[in-house]
């Protein structure tokens, strides 16, 4: 009998590997992100063809992790003027 663990990231593995058309962006990040969350062995495969297929479905989504562009900060106003 399968752990529920198992089941939950076989789930998951699943949305990972649906049709990539059809698929939300948000449940896709959403699925990555829980199977890392899990932290498990199992979850690896499923998470490394995400990270290769998203690079050539959705450009910049193989930064997973929500990375954003580093704006450059302005300084903070100089007191003394």
């Amino acid at each position: 009998m399968k752990s529920a663990e198992s089941k939950v990231v076989g789930a998951l593995s699943n949305v990972l590997r649906s049709d990539s058309e059809e698929l939300d962006l948000a449940l896709f990040g959403a699925a990555i992100n829980a199977l890392g969350d899990l932290r498990s062995a199992e979850a690896v495969p499923a998470l490394i063809e995400a990270m290769y297929a998203a690079g050539a479905v959705r450009p910049g989504a193989a930064r997973a992790g929500g990375q954003r562009q580093h704006r450059r900060r302005r300084a903070p106003p100089d007191p003394a003027r």
